[in-house]
């Protein structure tokens, strides 16, 4: 009996060793090794099971994207490159309650994702004084022009914006839309406007998207 006791604790051991070492696994599949935060399947994974909850119709997702990073890496170095993902990752971290969601999609791209609903004044208070603090955590880098543009767009059912899909195709629509617009200022999509095509197809009498193409070829 005494045999069969500890066979049983140490098969019961060895499954518990396993169990925790199979989600210490899955849990570093979802994080970016670089930057500590989560990457694209961690984040949009975290991001889908709070939407799929009962009752949540409210959310704000931020995709921004460091304008000019090419030349920090062509000029700097790509250790140097990787210390401004990992500089803009600590802004990211310190700006964001822990409540939020934040990723690294790739490259020089990174998410927010605000899990409630957020006034119009409030949105834009915190996105200027996540601006002002990104800026000043760059400044040293200003010669290379490095800054970062950001698109925005909320949960709305009004848009038909609903899903994750939808919710990264408007805020990423609205990112074109800022740096069309020059670049170092972000964007809110309130119209909830969904187009990823190249060139505008003119399906919409007024599109903030349209405009910035325009703005775009002009200055080409």
């Amino acid at each position: 009996m005494v045999g069969v006791f500890i066979d049983r604790t140490a098969e019961e051991t060895e499954r518990h060793r396993l169990t925790s070492y199979i989600r210490n696994e899955q849990k570093k599949s979802m994080m970016d090794d670089l930057t500590g935060i989560m990457n694209r399947k961690g984040f949009q994974r975290t991001v889908e099971k709070i939407l799929q909850k009962d009752g949540v119709n409210a959310g704000v997702l931020m995709v921004c994207d460091l304008d000019n990073f090419k030349s920090v890496n062509d000029s700097l170095g790509h250790p140097e490159g990787d210390f401004v993902l990992k500089l803009f990752a600590d802004v990211l971290k310190k700006e964001f309650r822990k409540s939020d969601v934040i990723g690294r999609i790739g490259g020089d791209e990174f998410m927010i994702f605000l899990p409630n609903a957020v006034g119009d004044l409030a949105l834009r208070k915190k996105l200027d004084h996540f601006m002002d603090s990104v800026r000043g955590r760059l400044s040293a880098y200003r010669k290379y022009e490095l800054s970062v543009s950001v698109g925005v767009s909320r949960i709305d059912a009004d848009t038909g914006v609903m899903d994750f899909r939808k919710l990264y195709e408007s805020a990423d629509t609205a990112l074109y839309v800022a740096k069309g617009l020059g670049k170092n200022q972000y964007y809110i999509n309130d119209r909830g406007i969904r187009c990823m095509k190249n060139t505008c197809a003119m399906c919409r009498h007024e599109c903030p998207r349209s405009e910035a193409l325009a703005l775009r070829n002009v200055q080409m």
